[in-house]
């Protein structure tokens, strides 16, 4: 029998949304609580649960934006780096530094089509 061959770049990808899903869920549930215990400490009947779960859901989406900014990122710098362009680092920068610009990719010998087209095959 054979092994079989686990595609982690998917587990990857299944652990991060769940990441995303649990946090979420955590810190509106944490404000919701949060504010509920100031409403009875303090009198206030919905007005810090209804705080509470907006600073819940704020920090839930800042993090949702911050994680899929990350993944973004370094997908479209392994894409640069794969296409043969320059990555960010060696630019002295990331995204913002290269505002504007747009990036160019050289074709060389090694790579399928590229090179001289106007050489002869086999010469």
């Amino acid at each position: 029998m054979g092994k079989r061959q686990i595609d982690i770049s998917s587990w990857k990808s299944g652990a991060g949304a769940s990441y995303l899903g649990v946090y979420f869920v955590t810190v509106v549930a944490i404000g919701g609580l949060a504010g509920n215990w100031l409403d009875t400490h303090f009198s206030k009947s919905p007005l810090f649960a209804i705080l509470g779960l907006a600073l819940g859901l704020a920090a839930g989406i800042r993090e949702m934006l911050k994680v899929l900014t990350e993944s973004t990122m370094a997908e479209a710098e392994a894409r640069r780096s794969k296409a043969g362009g320059v990555p960010a680092a060696a630019r002295g920068g990331g995204p913002a530094a290269s505002a504007g610009k747009i990036p160019t990719v050289e074709s060389s010998q090694n790579e399928p089509g590229g090179g001289d087209e106007s050489a002869a095959p086999g010469a």
